[in-house]
């Protein structure tokens, strides 16, 4: 746990239909106690089944969603249809996916606070923000309290510097999404050789890397497998002189960047 949100939970991205909902299942079965999902996955009522299926009491699970910027105009209905097809009433952290390019962020950030005092949302958050949108949002919102996490791109390969201490300055959490890379980091001879010398893979080593920094990781993987091996990571320890060797993989190496996202903090 970090807080009170489990460190690592099992992102959702590309895994839809039956075969998501299956993959959900085996998730949840491996032990993973946090999902992470988004409207814009097309998977939230097969997420949510698979919850239901469980048995798992609501309240020992973390349920995260994402309303997409094509739906900030009704923010208050798309969160309303996220919990119908996630069969919640309240989902644990509704983020913002990215940042709107045709809205003034007051009118879609106010009502994303709103659903959260009605209940609709324990915590809300932001995703694929920039040091001044982030700024911006804590302003609308009255401080960076009300902001309880930033989800945005890290890896060994994406350290992501300055978003990252612009956000610890606040005390706004951060949530790595592509933390492997994409399946990058397979065969990189440091991480390989570190998980050799620990018995762990590659992927093992990364994600402890980065729950090591104090980050929430949410790999994905369409193998049961490899579900069950990433969530192991959390129990491998790495030592100061490992960490060090990691932080030099950093080749500021972006792998999510459409035309629509912000402009990133240069480092």
């Amino acid at each position: 746990m970090l807080t009170e949100i489990p460190q690592i939970g099992f992102g959702t991205w590309t895994q839809t239909g039956g075969e998501g909902e299956k993959l959900v299942t085996a998730a949840l079965e491996a032990g993973y106690r946090h999902i992470d999902t988004a409207d814009a996955y097309d998977n939230e009522t097969e997420v949510g089944n698979a919850v239901a299926a469980s048995g798992i009491p609501r309240e020992r699970l973390w349920i995260t969603t994402k309303i997409p910027a094509s739906k900030y105009g009704e923010v208050r209905k798309a969160a309303e249809q996220s919990l119908g097809r996630l069969k919640v009433d309240q989902v644990d952290l509704l983020y913002l996916h990215w940042p709107s390019n045709d809205m003034a962020m007051e009118d879609y950030l106010k009502p994303l606070a709103q659903a959260q005092v009605e209940g609709l949302a324990r915590h809300i958050g932001v995703s694929n923000f920039n040091k001044a949108l982030v700024d911006e949002a804590a302003q609308i919102l009255g401080g960076p309290e009300r902001i309880f996490m930033n989800q945005i791109e890290l890896s060994p390969y994406l350290a992501n510097t300055p978003i990252v201490q612009h956000c610890r300055s606040l005390g706004i959490g951060l949530t790595a999404y592509s933390p492997l890379a994409r399946g990058k980091i397979k065969g990189d001879p440091i991480l390989k050789g570190l998980g050799d010398e620990l018995g762990a893979t590659e992927g093992q080593v990364a994600l402890a890397y980065l729950m090591y920094k104090g980050y929430v990781v949410i790999p994905t993987s369409s193998k049961p497998e490899r579900i069950a091996e990433n969530l192991a990571a959390k129990d491998l320890e790495l030592s100061d002189a490992n960490i060090d060797q990691i932080d030099r993989l950093d080749r500021k190496e972006r792998i999510v960047d459409p035309d629509f996202a912000p402009e990133w903090d240069a480092y």
